[in-house]
C-alpha cells in the first residue's frame, strides 16, 4: 500500500475485527491509501474514482459549480460507469467473448514484449474468510499503455512474479487491453 499511514490504519480494523471479511480488506487499503494521496498532494477524493486536481472555486462559473451546463439548465450528465465482468475461474475465461470488459487475475511469467506480460490466469477462491489464490496452466497476456491506471504499485512492479488485479478489455487472443491495474504482489501470495 502506498504511504504509512494507511497501513496501520487497516492493520488496526483488522485487528479491532471492524473488517469481517478479509477480502474486503485490499479494496479498503486501496481506498485508504487513495485518500492519504489525495491528502497529502491536495487532490481530490471521491470513493471509486481516480484522483484529480480540485477545482479552486473562483475557476467555475456559478451554473458549473451546482452542475449545470451554461447555455441551458440541463444537468450535467455523468459517464456512464463501466461494468467489468469478473472472471474467476477458467471455465469462465474460456467463455469471455472478444470485446468484453473484464475483471482478472494473474501472475506474471515473462515479459515477452514491451508493455506485454505474459501470464498465468490465476482463480481466486474466496469462499472463505480469506481470498486464496491459485494459480492455473491457462495463459494469458496483459497489454498495458501509458493511459493505463495504476491504482496500486505503478510500471516499475510489473516484473516476472507480480500478482495482478486487472481491469480491462479481452479480445480473441487471450490478450487484455489493461486499463486499470493493480499490484498485489505484497499483499497476496499464491497457492
Amino acid at each position: 500500500m502506498h504511504g504509512r499511514g494507511a497501513t496501520p490504519m487497516l492493520l488496526g480494523l483488522l485487528r479491532d475485527g471492524l473488517v469481517t471479511q478479509l477480502s474486503h480488506s485490499g479494496y479498503l487499503g486501496e481506498e485508504l491509501a487513495k485518500a492519504q494521496t489525495a491528502l497529502q498532494f491536495g487532490l481530490r477524493y471521491d470513493q471509486d474514482r481516480p484522483l484529480r486536481p480540485r477545482e479552486s472555486p473562483a475557476s467555475a462559473t456559478l451554473p458549473e459549480a451546482i452542475g449545470f451546463e451554461k447555455q441551458g439548465t440541463t444537468p450535467l450528465q455523468a459517464p456512464p460507469k463501466r461494468s467489468f465482468v469478473e472472471v474467476y475461474t477458467v471455465k469462465q475465461l474460456e467463455s469471455v467473448a472478444p470485446n468484453t470488459d473484464v475483471d482478472l487475475f494473474l501472475s506474471v511469467t515473462h515479459l515477452p514484449r514491451e508493455r506485454v506480460l505474459g501470464g498465468i490466469f490465476v482463480e481466486p477462491d474466496m469462499t472463505g474468510a480469506s481470498r486464496v489464490l491459485r494459480g492455473t496452466s491457462q495463459r494469458i497476456e496483459i497489454e498495458w499503455t501509458a493511459a493505463s491506471r495504476f491504482v496500486m504499485g505503478g510500471a516499475e512492479d510489473l516484473v516476472v512474479g507480480a500478482i495482478l488485479r486487472v481491469f480491462g478489455k479481452f479480445d480473441e487472443n487471450n490478450l487484455v487491453h489493461g486499463e486499470q491495474i493493480i499490484v498485489l504482489t505484497r499483499v497476496e501470495k499464491l497457492t
